[in-house]
């Protein structure tokens, strides 16, 4: 059997006006943006819960133990949500100055 195997194509480019890649970078900063404030209240989330824990079992050191590691979970999920915004808006800024650098054909 002597199958001949198609030799892969090369993709098409298309040719994407300036305005869509205006909106497809402002859908990005937008879904950065949701997903750092996806961050926050998850993080607030947890540091009621936390708080809630430790006020609601004052006498059982268990759960306040659970309660207090909670909160510190929350404040360093808090904190990865702010540096992950941070970088992922470096990110886009470099991006945004790449595009504008190339030249039009």
């Amino acid at each position: 059997m002597n199958e001949k195997i198609a030799e892969p194509q090369p993709h098409a480019t298309v040719n994407v006006p300036k305005e869509h890649e205006g909106l497809a970078l402002e859908r990005t900063k937008l879904a950065e943006e949701r997903t750092q404030l996806a961050y926050i209240r998850t993080g607030i989330t947890l540091l009621l819960g936390g708080l809630a824990f430790v006020g609601y079992f004052r006498t059982d050191p268990f759960f306040s133990y659970v309660g207090y590691a909670t909160i510190v979970v929350a404040v360093l999920f808090m904190g990865y949500g702010f540096r992950n915004h941070k970088k992922s808006k470096d990110f886009v800024i470099k991006v945004v100055d790449t595009v504008r650098e190339e030249p039009e054909f």
